[in-house]
């Protein structure tokens, strides 16, 4: 197995400059998620105006945004002031990187379009909207009011309940959407109820990361779908057992 692992390592190569210049990219993108907000400091989202709720209008999907921006217009190539430290047969004119256009991107609309798996992207996307529509509509206090009628039944059953009715929904919807959903009535609840909000929101919580049946419960699940090894139906019949 080392052998192997040897043998596969040399055959990557040395290490290339787009490898370089991704890896710093991410440093940045890992840098700027979290001085954003550090919640001890003022971050540099405090540098941008707020709206009505006082919420900046800057949030982690800029940063995002920014990143892939930086991805489409930066060479994969090294040019210019970059060719007169970097490999000298890697080097090539101004002219030939900046006219020609020889000089391709890290990223290209082209590769976005044929290896993004839209269809993960749609799913996910949905269950965040699917939770921030109850949050909106007030379905969330809604439910929260008519959980008040369990005020009689034990605290153990109670957590048990609300472990299996997470389950099944976080198989239809991301675990975070799921979280984001129950988390707000738990809170609320636990304080009609008056027992510790911890009682009931971590095993929701818990509960929110047991999903196996479908590709929309959880991003690992998106992820292996995508490929198209399997079918949904053949992720329910071993989910289930899970």
């Amino acid at each position: 197995m080392k052998a192997v692992l040897k043998m596969q390592y040399k055959g990557l190569g040395p290490v290339r400059y787009a490898e370089v210049l991704l890896l710093v990219i991410f440093v940045i993108l890992a840098l700027l998620w979290f001085t954003r907000e550090p919640k001890f400091v003022a971050g540099w989202g405090a540098l941008f105006p707020v709206d009505e709720d006082g919420a900046s209008y800057v949030s982690d999907a800029t940063t995002a945004f920014f990143i892939v921006f930086l991805l489409f217009i930066m060479p994969s190539k090294p040019c210019l002031v970059c060719s007169k430290w970097w490999r000298p047969e890697c080097r090539f004119s101004a002219r030939t990187c900046m006219v020609s256009g020889e000089s391709e991107r890290l990223l290209d609309w082209d590769t976005v379009q044929h290896k993004l798996p839209w269809n993960v992207v749609l799913l996910l996307g949905s269950g965040f909207a699917m939770a921030k529509a109850a949050e909106c509509s007030g379905l969330s206090e809604w439910i929260s009011f008519s959980l008040q009628t369990l005020r009689n039944v034990p605290p153990g059953t109670l957590a048990f309940i609300i472990c299996c009715a997470v389950s099944l929904v976080t198989e239809v919807m991301s675990n975070v959407a799921t979280t984001t959903l129950f988390l707000p009535i738990l809170a609320q609840l636990a304080v009609t109820l008056s027992i510790n909000p911890l009682y009931l929101m971590l095993p929701a919580t818990v509960s929110a990361s047991l999903a196996f049946m479908l590709p929309v419960a959880t991003p690992p699940n998106a992820i292996a779908y995508s490929y198209g090894l399997f079918k949904a139906h053949e992720m329910v019949l071993l989910g289930i057992l899970m």
